[in-house]
């Protein structure tokens, strides 16, 4: 019997889909598994690293050790898929360095995980376009750890930077994720008979929408639109719910909706 390849496409995929997986396949002959395929849902080429080298990257400075590496290696499985980085210097700092397309003054969440194997002197630096969210030295042995900041780029292309020195080790890095900083509900409030929504951190532009029902249980297209609100170009905004608030009510439920 001839083997034979086939090809998976998966449409409509969003940010929050951002994870490893594998495909199987069975018959009555039995059961097969893919490799693990890595989707980076995000403003990062190449963010796990998953071409097996430094596609979409530019290291510059004492970066010329690093590489890129299966676990075979150093013995380290990878945080995300079949690949990880390997940042080691030989006396003085590397960069490791990507320009993003940003939207201007639209939120994003940074988010990465870092390795260090061993307690030693190093230098971790992380900056979004120049300005320094992480410089850290002396870094302490841990396994894959997760680090995150919320962030503000000021025009359309952004340089995401990772600085290292450790001279008698390396860090390991990968799943490095830049997306949209998710919706916060900084306060919600009555005043008479109106429900009023202050969130801040939205996809500027989007419209929101307040859907409200009696009914937790009833299916999301029968809640009734009560408001609505377009972004300013900051993210933030107040949605005031109008004559919604009544006693006469056992309960009522809200869900903030974009489109």
């Amino acid at each position: 019997m001839a083997l034979s390849t086939s090809n998976l496409l998966i449409g409509g995929v969003g940010f929050a889909d951002t994870g490893a997986y594998s495909v199987i396949v069975s018959n009555w002959a039995g059961v097969v598994t893919s490799a693990v395929a890595v989707l980076d849902v995000t403003l990062v080429q190449n963010a796990a690293f998953e071409t097996g080298d430094f596609t979409g990257w530019t290291l510059s400075g004492d970066a010329s050790n690093s590489f890129v590496y299966d676990g075979a290696v150093s013995g380290i499985t990878p945080d995300l898929g079949n690949y990880a980085a390997v940042l080691t210097t030989s006396g003085s700092i590397g960069y490791l360095s990507q320009t993003l397309s940003t939207t201007p003054e639209l939120g994003y969440l940074l988010s990465y995980w870092f390795y260090s194997p061993s307690t030693n002197s190093g230098l971790l630096l992380v900056s979004w376009n120049g300005t320094t969210l992480l410089d850290t030295t002396n870094l302490e042995a841990n396994d894959w750890t997760k680090m995150q900041f919320l962030v503000l780029p000021t025009g359309s292309n952004t340089v995401l930077q990772f600085g290292f020195q450790v001279d008698d080790g390396f860090f390991g890095l990968d799943d490095i994720s830049v997306v949209p900083a998710p919706l916060e509900i900084d306060s919600v409030c009555l005043s008479g008979g109106n429900l009023v929504l202050n969130a801040s951190n939205g996809q500027s532009g989007r419209t929101y929408y307040v859907r409200t029902s009696t009914n937790l249980d009833l299916p999301l297209n029968e809640w009734t639109f009560v408001a609505t609100n377009n972004l300013t170009v900051s993210g933030n905004f107040t949605i005031t719910v109008i004559n919604r608030v009544s006693p006469t009510d056992p309960q009522r439920f809200y869900i903030l909706q974009t489109q």
